[in-house]
């Protein structure tokens, strides 16, 4: 899960995802093993450019809102977690939806 504030800056909210890439694959800890970030972009659909929601500003977040975000790793990313990576890097489909409260109830003896 991630929790965020309502954002409407010019700079987008970011999701950034941080891993050990080892290019022979000894594993994490070995001496070839480098840190990785993945930045993505919340509410921005890359195939178009557009918004995730399909009517609000690319890139802002909104309240009451959920953004569930499911990421595809393909390659290496970045060195720097503000850096961007190539499109073809990692591949985000963003779904949102509205909140959707919850109820619940405490019973003390």
């Amino acid at each position: 899960y991630l929790y965020t504030m309502p954002n409407s800056a010019t700079t987008p909210t970011r999701l950034v995802i941080k891993g050990d890439f080892d290019p022979d694959g000894d594993g994490a800890g070995s001496a070839l093993s480098v840190p990785v970030y993945y930045p993505v972009n919340i509410n921005y659909n890359s195939t178009d450019g557009s918004a995730a929601d399909g009517g609000t500003v690319i890139k802002q977040v909104y309240p009451n809102k959920n953004y569930i975000i499911d990421v595809t790793i393909q390659s290496k990313g970045s060195e720097h977690p503000t850096d961007a990576i190539d499109p073809q890097t990692a591949t985000a489909t963003i779904t949102v939806k509205d909140f959707t409260p919850a109820t619940q109830s405490n019973v003390f003896n």
